[in-house]
């Protein structure tokens, strides 16, 4: 019988098993949190430096003396920076990625915890619908029980990413459900305009409060993970030496 082959289609040894099981129950999953939240801090530092210097240009051409002041043009493209640039393409650009990076760790934290269960992740995900976020929510439970995040967190999580699919695939139009959670979404995250089924607006503090969100939820799944795996370290008549689930 060949040995299993793992998601890049490598071989897998007993050596290899047991240096991975090592590896989680150490805690090695940490650095998912760690790399990630480390830069979306610098990027959103940079969206909030790069806003501070268009509004006091913007605010040094409205008060110096008629005769200083910029041409008309150069206002005009400070006020595009600021108007268009700004909020459609960094603030904007900067949730897209953000986004994607918990759709990455979501899909880091659902190999592992298939790699310890013997569940069938990649099964898993042909037989449920929806976002990835939906169904490695559905997953996880599916596979133990992850006291966090909270429920209130995962539903924030995925009125987000809602929020990235119409901004991606609508230029941000949206109706029925969806409008629906964009909607609530834009009560719970200041700086975010939606108006008649429309994003309207991405304002200065959207890109904060975005990552704070995104943080509070990593900072969950992150712990759990590693709770769940020091689970299995205790219990070895489970996870790696269990029979590949079925289910």
């Amino acid at each position: 019988m060949h040995s299993p082959v793992n998601r890049h289609g490598h071989w897998l040894t007993a050596e290899h098993d047991k240096q991975r099981r090592a590896d989680l129950e150490s805690g090695v999953v940490s650095p998912y949190l760690e790399n990630v939240m480390d830069r979306f801090q610098d990027m959103a530092s940079c969206v909030h430096q790069f806003e501070v210097l268009l509004c006091n240009e913007l605010e040094r051409s409205t008060n110096t003396p008629t005769s200083s002041r910029m041409t008309p043009e150069d206002s005009d493209y400070l006020g595009y920076l600021y108007n268009d640039f700004l909020g459609t393409h960094l603030r904007q650009g900067f949730f897209l990625g953000l986004m994607s990076a918990i759709e990455s760790v979501l899909r880091s934290v659902c190999d592992d915890v298939a790699f310890l269960t013997r569940i069938s992740w990649e099964r898993f995900q042909r037989k449920e619908r929806g976002s990835l976020i939906s169904r490695s929510r559905k997953f996880l439970e599916h596979a133990g029980v992850f006291a966090a995040p909270a429920s209130k967190n995962w539903e924030l999580i995925e009125s987000m990413n809602t929020l990235r699919n119409k901004l991606v695939h609508t230029d941000g139009h949206a109706n029925g459900e969806s409008a629906a959670r964009i909607s609530s979404l834009a009560g719970s995250l200041p700086g975010l305009n939606f108006e008649h089924g429309f994003v309207r607006e991405i304002g200065s503090t959207f890109s904060n409060e975005a990552f704070r969100m995104a943080e509070i939820f990593l900072t969950g799944l992150i712990a759990e993970m590693m709770r769940f795996a020091r689970k299995y370290g205790d219990t070895p008549d489970i996870g790696i030496n269990a029979p590949i689930a079925t289910k």
